[in-house]
This record gives structure tokens, C-alpha cells and sequence, in this order.
């Protein structure tokens, strides 16, 4: 590749890079807009504190160039704090008049990438880290995104190989005759009541065919009984002499996630209850047939669980290094994403 040719490619990849200048003194950002500017990079300036972080706010700068005496005498540190706050990804260089160790410590303390004399005789040095610095900040931006695109195509490869596996399983069972999941659920769904008041326990006995119903009266009787036995779903009311309902109803999504827990309140709702959240199926609950209407499609959520949760075992033990080499790149890549490998910081002009 020829010179020129590699000009006009850096150029193109500097484009993107908009580099932002804060200095009190106009003259500096005009001079640094004139050797930029042919490199296909473009300048912003301000001259204030102010006019930088609103500049900084409404779009994102590759780097940012601050003088540290910008309005006053180390004033300028402050505006790098807030840079860094506001534009993580922004790289960060400080211009400063005069050499100053402790200034130059601070700078790079609070997030500065470099510090960099201005003096005529610098401005050579100053334009090369601009330059490398923008680079710097356009290779860490196709890094992220690719990283990003890593992480999407090892998400949808493991979503497929489940699905495969799904499909081997469902006619692994076909073959040994068993049903499509294997779900071990009887035709017969148990449901345990609780409640103090069993008039509603008694309508669904009457409307509901094809359930076995238990009616616990008390917390501790639904407690005992749980513990003796498997429940497909399982019906909280408002009332119990003993124990909260809420109390029931999160010791028995404790001790059997794959279990249906619904709680309800005459004339209020009804609700399915998971570990974090409450989902409405019925918004204003006045009679039982609005329940028994809906008890075989939660029956059928229920089998649908638990072939999930045979599939996932079944995958899971299958598979298990292989998920857990899986999980350990995904939190590298991750953490790689968040974070960025910072690379670039290294001490300057000061």
C-alpha cells in the first residue's frame, strides 16, 4: 500500500474520532482544527466549563482535549472528572502551560490519559497523541461491537443446540413410549387449597372435574401436607389463623418452585405468584367458575414447566463442562465489554 493510500485509509478510519477542545483562549482549538482537520478528523470547541459538558452531553467525543487552566489555575481538573463521569469512553488529555508533577499526578488520578506541556515545541507530540489517541478510541469501539456480535452468536448457537436436544429427547421418549417430554404427570392434577373459609374449596370440588382437591384450613395443616405430598397448583386465600398468607405462600415456592402457587382475594384478584412478581389472571375475582375456567390451561403450564425443567436438567448434565466453559467466556466478554481494556494510558509531556 502506498502512502497516500494509507493516509486516505487512516482518514477514513479518524473520521468517526470528533475531538473536542476547551480552552479559554480561542486560538488554541482554531490552531488544533487546522492540523486536524486535513486528517478527516472534526473539531469541536468550547471556552467554558459549561459549553464543554453540554457539548459533551449531546454527543460522544472520541477524545477530549482540556486545558488545565481553563478558567483558572488547575480548574480544569474538575472538568476532567466531569468528562469521565458523563463520557466514559472518552479518552481524556490535559494541556498544561507550565510543568507541574503534582498537577500531572491529579490529572491522572481522576481519569486522564495524558498531560501534555503546551509549548510550541510540543505541538508535534500533542497532534500525535490526538491522533493515537482517536485511533485508539475507534479500535475500542469495533473491539466492543465485536465483542458484543461474539456474545449474540454464542447466545443463538446455544439456543439452537437446546433445541435440537429438545427435539432428540421428545423422540428418545417416543421410542420408549413414554409421552412427548417425558412429564410425569398424572392425569389427575392434585391441587392443595388453603383457606379458612372452604365455600370457594367446595364450589371448584363441584365445577372442576378431573382434579384432586385438599383443603387446608390452617397454615401449619397446608405446611404438613405440602411436605407429604407433590401438588401441581396450589390456592392461597387472604385468611388463615395461624400464619401470614404471604409467609404459605413464599415457603411453598421455596420448597417447590416447579409448583403453581396462586393467591387470591374475593372481589380483589387472582394472581399466579412467581419469585418476583405477581401476574394477574383474573383482575376482579367474584365467583368460581371464573378459576375453574382456567384450570386446565394452568394444569398445562404446569407440564409445560416441568418438561422445561427436564430438558434443562437433562442438557445440563449432559453438556456440563462445556456449559461452564461457556459461562466463563460470556462473563469475560461481558466484563471486556463494560470495561475496555485501557491500553492507551501512559504518562506524557509533564
Amino acid at each position: 500500500m502506498s502512502e497516500e493510500s494509507r493516509q486516505i485509509s487512516q482518514e477514513r478510519e479518524l473520521a468517526g474520532a470528533e475531538v473536542l477542545i476547551v480552552d479559554s483562549d480561542p486560538a488554541v482549538p482554531k490552531g488544533l482544527e487546522k492540523i486536524l482537520a486535513p486528517r478527516g478528523m472534526p473539531v469541536s470547541s468550547a471556552t467554558t466549563h459549561e459549553k464543554a459538558l453540554e457539548l459533551v452531553t449531546a454527543k460522544i467525543f472520541g477524545v477530549v482535549v482540556i486545558d488545565l487552566d481553563t478558567p483558572s489555575p488547575n480548574a480544569g481538573l474538575r472538568l476532567v472528572e466531569a468528562v469521565r463521569e458523563r463520557s466514559p469512553t472518552s479518552l481524556v488529555l490535559v494541556l498544561a502551560s507550565r510543568k507541574s508533577f503534582d498537577a500531572a499526578v491529579a490529572a491522572f488520578r481522576i481519569g486522564a490519559n495524558d498531560v501534555v506541556l503546551k509549548a510550541p515545541d510540543q505541538v508535534d507530540y500533542l497532534t500525535a497523541r490526538i491522533v493515537d489517541a482517536a485511533g485508539d478510541w475507534v479500535t475500542r469501539g469495533k473491539t466492543k461491537v465485536l465483542l458484543g456480535e461474539i456474545r449474540d452468536a454464542l447466545e443463538e448457537f446455544l439456543r439452537r443446540i437446546m433445541e435440537a436436544e429438545r427435539r432428540a429427547t421428545d423422540l428418545e421418549d417416543q421410542v420408549a413410549g413414554r409421552p412427548a417430554g417425558g412429564a410425569a404427570v398424572d392425569e389427575e392434577v392434585r391441587m392443595l387449597f388453603v383457606d379458612s373459609d372452604d365455600r370457594l374449596f367446595k364450589a371448584l370440588q363441584r365445577s372442576a372435574k378431573g382434579y384432586v382437591f385438599t383443603l387446608a384450613q390452617t397454615g401449619g395443616e397446608a405446611l404438613d401436607y405440602f411436605a407429604k405430598g407433590a401438588f401441581q397448583l396450589a390456592l392461597v386465600g387472604p385468611t388463615l389463623p395461624d400464619l401470614p398468607s404471604s409467609l404459605i405462600i413464599k415457603t411453598l415456592k421455596a420448597q417447590a418452585p416447579e409448583t403453581i402457587v396462586i393467591a387470591y382475594e374475593p372481589n380483589g384478584r387472582l394472581d399466579i405468584v412467581e419469585t418476583s412478581r405477581a401476574i394477574s389472571i383474573v383482575p376482579k375475582f367474584t365467583a368460581a367458575a371464573q378459576l375453574a375456567d382456567r384450570l386446565d390451561e394452568l394444569a398445562q403450564a404446569h407440564r409445560a414447566k416441568l418438561r422445561e425443567r427436564r430438558y434443562l436438567t437433562a442438557f445440563r448434565e449432559r453438556h456440563y463442562e462445556f456449559l461452564r466453559k461457556l459461562s466463563d467466556l460470556r462473563k469475560k466478554i461481558e466484563r471486556a465489554i463494560e470495561d475496555g481494556e485501557d491500553t492507551f494510558k501512559f504518562g506524557g509531556g509533564v
